[in-house]
């Protein structure tokens, strides 16, 4: 017998099953695949198959990044770096200029809140 699935489980479900990906390729080797997108938030997977670079750039947002594979590093203005691995997070504040590469193969999901026109999308 199959357990009772919560409502929260079986909506993640139907979004699943639902799920029409929409890939964007970032100049610099990254690719993104938008998983969810609504005023007030915007959801995308992130990944590299070698090493990546994304140029300096902001958001209107607050950006989370949740890193499940491989490490990426973000680089800022200030000349400070952070190297986000498996399993950490890094919280990007509203309108900070940021870059960030890849070595390796890796992955990561990014979440603006509130969701920002273009993001992700290729009409940027």
């Amino acid at each position: 017998m199959k357990p009772e699935l919560s409502p929260h489980i079986r909506r993640l479900e139907e979004l699943i099953l639902g799920f029409k990906p929409n890939v964007v390729e970032y100049e610099g080797g990254i690719h993104g695949t938008a998983l969810f997108r609504e005023r007030e938030i915007a959801v995308q997977v992130a990944s590299t198959r070698k090493p990546a670079y994304l140029d300096r750039h902001a958001h209107a947002a607050v950006e989370v990044i949740v890193v499940f594979s491989g490490r990426f590093i973000f680089e800022f203005d200030d000349g400070k770096e952070e190297e986000v691995k498996t399993s950490q997070v890094i919280r990007i504040p509203i309108g900070v200029p940021h870059a960030c590469r890849a070595d390796a193969e890796s992955r990561a999901i990014g979440i603006l809140i509130p969701a920002e026109k273009g993001y992700p999308d290729v009409s940027r």
